[in-house]
């Protein structure tokens, strides 16, 4: 059974289109994550030992190729073992994703604005206090 999103779209051509969109954002924001999460995992497994985590060895190497196989390994299984990961999918967007799309990026916001213009940003932040941001 297609996705209601594909599904309506009918046309082959439509269908080829939303998938030329689709596959390299999807395969961009898979790297993306693989990489953060196995960077994370490295400097913690790697912690007390700087030589590796700074400078081209084959320890160093050999573990980031582990790591990052082991993660995309757990994806698969994850993706692909689960039953329900569809149902999954959606409850754990539908609750994360307002949080990751509106919250996380307003709190950047303000930490950005705090920043570049001191700590007395708060102070300034009502309508009087915006002209003077400027």
């Amino acid at each position: 059974m297609a996705a209601l999103a594909f599904g309506f779209l009918g046309n082959e051509v439509y269908l080829k289109v939303a998938f030329f969109f689709m596959i390299p954002t999807i395969l961009f924001l898979g790297v993306l994550y693989a990489s953060v999460s196995a960077r994370f995992v490295f400097f913690r497994i790697l912690e007390n030992r700087p030589t590796h985590m700074g400078e081209h060895t084959v320890v160093g190497w050999s573990v980031w190729a582990a790591i990052l196989a082991v993660t995309w390994l757990l994806a698969f299984i994850i993706a692909e073992v689960i039953p329900f990961f569809s149902d999954l999918l959606s409850l754990m967007s539908s609750l994360f994703d307002s949080f990751f799309g509106f919250i996380f990026w307003g709190v950047a916001y303000m930490r950005m604005r705090k920043v570049d213009y001191g700590p007395q940003f708060w102070k300034n932040c009502g309508i009087r206090g915006m002209r003077d941001l400027r």
